[in-house]
């Protein structure tokens, strides 16, 4: 939608908007944004595709009050970002959603409301070294940690009951795995 603009350095996105394009702000100066609660999908949501802000020069995010998770593939292949606020109302973070994100901080803290990590959630975060999951998680999905190759040591929470397929493949630094009794 507004790929290539290289002179929109301000974004407001208005409470209200559902769905957002994969690529829509590709090549955009854009480096801050606040990503309404009524989000609903992108069009990075699929392993093929990259998510709205891909290729932006995107480094801060803060998801609205009220948000009930991170959409899926929102912030899949923002290389530039390197500061999100979440806040205690999102229970999921979507597929996708910080794929490729190799600007995340070398230590991750999921909010204490998250209880599910989908699919490739954090797949090629390359920078992440340690990540602390919250007591109320539940699942972590397939590929969810996928290709980290920098983490070093997880503890999965006791809450803990599913972890997919592949969701730790590639992680070639992982020295440490704490697994909680009664996992499936």
């Amino acid at each position: 939608a507004f790929s290539g603009c290289s002179s929109l350095a301000s974004l407001t996105l208005p409470e209200g908007l559902r769905e957002m394009g994969s690529g829509a702000f590709d090549g955009c100066p854009v480096e801050s944004v606040t990503v309404p609660a009524s989000l609903e999908s992108t069009g990075g949501g699929r392993w093929w595709a990259s998510g709205p802000f891909a290729g932006s020069s995107l480094r801060s995010a803060t998801l609205a009050e009220g948000s009930a998770r991170v959409a899926p593939g929102l912030f899949s292949g923002c290389s530039k970002l390197s500061s999100v606020s979440v806040p205690g109302t999102v229970a999921s973070v979507g597929e996708y959603a910080f794929r490729g994100c190799s600007g995340l901080p070398a230590s991750l803290e999921v909010p204490p409301s998250v209880r599910e990590l989908r699919d490739c959630a954090y797949e090629g975060c390359a920078s992440l070294e340690s990540v602390a999951l919250p007591d109320r998680l539940e699942r972590v999905g397939a590929s969810a940690f996928k290709g980290c190759s920098s983490l070093a040591s997880v503890t999965l929470p006791a809450s803990v009951a599913r972890v997919g397929d592949g969701a730790f493949s590639g992680c070639s630094s992982l020295a440490s795995l704490t697994l909680p009794e009664g996992l499936r």
